[in-house]
């Protein structure tokens, strides 16, 4: 079987769409931000775990995944909104259970929020989104952050709005934050 892939560009934004040709099937698959691989290993070198929750069939979530730089553990797929937000709870649970294990945390610059909604210190699961989809987490996530071009509920249900809608603003905002917090605290 030849497999054929090419790059069709959407005149609108111009941006592209991988379309790959397999015999009589065509797979068409939303192009990767370029800086996603950069955003996802500086998040995992800060020493953040970082999961990727998608609605997409388990092959397609799985290759994306791969493309940057996930382990297959933390990739959940063919998950409805409600599951997404289950899931977020999930992750809160098990965070807090980690820490009762361990005696103690590492840094975490979100505190002052966990502080705020759960009356206690605790481990803080932050979520990024931008679709109508994703509403449902970003309200069950301690930190909730939408990009600009996303869906009204999302920026709605968002503690954090990145108006430029980079991903690159994640890292910048968990600097940010970690500051602002050091110079509260004092």
């Amino acid at each position: 079987m030849r497999i054929r892939t090419w790059f069709s560009t959407n005149e609108a934004d111009s941006t592209g769409i991988p379309a790959i040709l397999r015999g009589n099937i065509l797979a068409l698959a939303d192009a990767l931000r370029p800086e996603a691989t950069d955003v996802i290993q500086q998040l995992k070198t800060s020493g953040f775990r970082v999961h990727m929750l998608s609605g997409d069939n388990k092959q397609t979530a799985r290759a994306v995944a791969a493309q940057l730089g996930f382990e297959d553990e933390n990739v959940i797929a063919e998950v409805l909104p409600e599951e997404k937000g289950k899931h977020i709870a999930r992750l809160q649970e098990r965070a807090m259970r980690s820490v009762e294990v361990s005696g103690r945390g590492r840094f975490n610059p979100f505190r002052w929020l966990g502080r705020r909604r759960g009356g206690e210190s605790k481990p803080t699961v932050m979520f990024v989104g931008d679709g109508l989809n994703d509403s449902v987490a970003l309200a069950t996530a301690d930190v909730a952050v939408a990009l600009s071009h996303g869906a009204q509920a999302s920026i709605a249900s968002a503690d954090f709005v990145l108006l430029n809608s980079s991903l690159n603003g994640i890292p910048a905002l968990l600097r940010i934050s970690s500051k602002v917090y050091r110079v509260i605290s004092n």
